[in-house]
């Protein structure tokens, strides 16, 4: 009887390319960085060996993996158009708005920027397991299999915002990633997010491979999305629109970046921002796609003013706050004589109104995702003010971060990824508020304490909500005869 043969263990491809800080834990290493994914996600400093002096001269240099090679810098514009925020370089982040110019092969095309990437190479997926480092095939599929069961079972609700949508989610958007490789690895890597965040408490070990496996992803998806935008067309573009969408939602959903509530933030609507912008190139392909975004535009189209009547006193008491506030403080000066009013730019009326009908949406605003663009449709002037920290443009954040609780509120299941992320946000605008100039108006503390109020969080000593209201201070307002 011939004797069982023992399978010994396969061992990933040995290799002197690695960090220091990998080396010492003796795990693999993507070698893509500095930082590598596995620095990242723990958040340590990565430093690579020093390159060896006497590599023979015949030799090439050894080329990085396809789509890595990409600048870190990000494009400056040239024509006034949104440019990429610097906090948006920090590892991690892996795909980013960096502004939009005219490459040939299309006038109104993107151009997209992305930071070095952690890793591009399929083979350093990690699994919570004992293997989670092993670069084994068996252990890859059973990874790939359970990302996929993942979205399919899960993860696709979070950005299922359009009724009739399901299908194109579940079913289509998964069958159309296997003949798209940068949006199989965009699923997977929200997926992953998706797994980390739910085992973050009960696992902590399981959660750091998860995301650890979700930012290798996403910078690969990265790198094959900037390949496929030289080429939009008719058949891809719907495409091209859902990826940036979802990778505007993977920056803002991954837990444990190195960036405050306010840069994720910044990030996000950046994101979007240029999400609409690949759109903008051909909205009629896109109303002609097989998706449900023609009756999403459809309905925005639909204004319905009645909307309002129908809520509550005390919120139509407290979002009147931001027409107080655009109505008499100025925006910074170009020179030295005062600014102007804040209601005298259309960015900032657009973005009050958008916030305030967010508002009286309420539940089928929540559902379709509406309150997630209110702010962008400012248009990119007014996401540079939110930016650059303008105090107007905060003050009007705030009240886009109690949607965004409130969502989470609602649905807890379907929105796993908010958490606390209305709530800190909120905190840390009205950290920074609360002792600025624009502080010191009445209705400005008034909106804090509200803000705060709905999110859970304690007041600030000197921000007061009191309903019902008692009338505006009628000294902090410069009113001019303007209104909204």
């Amino acid at each position: 009887m011939e004797a069982t043969k023992i399978q010994r263990r396969k061992f990933h491809s040995k290799s002197r390319r690695g960090c220091l800080a990998c080396k010492t834990r003796r795990i693999k290493c993507d070698e893509q960085g500095p930082p590598c994914a596995n620095c990242v996600v723990r958040k340590s400093e990565c430093t690579y060996p020093a390159p060896k002096s006497s590599k023979p001269a015949s030799k090439k240099p050894l080329a990085p993996a396809s789509g890595s090679g990409v600048s870190a810098k990000a494009s400056s514009s040239t024509d006034g158009s949104l440019t990429l925020p610097r906090l948006a370089a920090a590892p991690g982040s892996s795909l980013f708005v960096a502004n939009t110019t005219s490459p040939e092969s299309s006038e109104r095309s993107l151009t997209l920027s992305r930071q070095p990437s952690p890793s591009l190479n399929i083979h350093a997926s990690l699994s919570p397991s004992p293997s989670a480092y092993s670069s084994s095939s068996s252990t890859n599929i059973a990874l790939e299999l359970e990302l996929m069961h993942q979205w399919s079972t899960h993860t696709w609700k979070s950005i299922h915002f359009m009724p009739g949508e399901e299908s194109f989610l579940q079913v289509d958007l998964p069958r159309l990633a296997l003949r798209h490789g940068y949006m199989m690895d965009g699923l997977m890597a929200t997926a992953a997010v998706d797994l980390a965040i739910a085992s973050r408490q009960s696992n902590p070990t399981a959660s750091t491979a998860y995301l650890c496996t979700a930012i290798e992803r996403s910078n690969r998806a990265s790198a094959g999305f900037r390949d496929e935008l030289r080429n939009i067309n008719r058949d891809n573009l719907y495409i091209l629109y859902y990826f940036s969408t979802m990778a505007a939602h993977f920056n803002f959903i991954t837990p444990g970046l190195p960036l405050t509530p306010l840069q994720q933030t910044d990030m996000f609507f950046t994101m979007i921002w240029g999400a609409v912008h690949i759109g903008m190139v051909n909205v009629q392909w896109l109303i002609e796609s097989p998706t449900q975004l023609a009756a999403s535009f459809a309905y925005a189209a639909n204004v319905r003013m009645e909307l309002f009547d129908l809520l509550d006193p005390e919120t139509t008491e407290a979002i009147s706050r931001m027409s107080s506030v655009i109505r008499g403080a100025r925006l910074p000066s170009k020179d030295d004589g005062p600014g102007p009013l804040a209601i005298e730019n259309f960015g900032y009326q657009m973005a009050t109104g958008q916030t305030k009908y967010a508002f009286a949406e309420g539940d089928e605003g929540y559902r379709r995702g509406n309150f997630l663009g209110a702010l962008v449709a400012a248009g990119p002037d007014f996401i540079d003010a939110i930016r650059n920290r303008e105090h107007v443009a905060l003050f009007l954040t705030m009240y886009w971060a109690v949607l965004v609780h409130r969502v989470g509120v609602a649905d807890p299941y379907k929105t796993w990824w908010i958490g606390s992320k209305g709530a800190d946000l909120i905190d840390e605008i009205s950290g920074i508020l609360v002792t600025s100039w624009l502080g010191k108006r009445s209705d400005v503390r008034e909106g804090i304490a509200w803000t705060r109020l709905q999110v859970g969080l304690t007041p600030v000593e000197g921000c007061i909500w009191s309903y019902p209201f008692s009338g505006l201070d009628i000294t902090a307002l410069d009113v001019a005869g303007l209104d909204i």
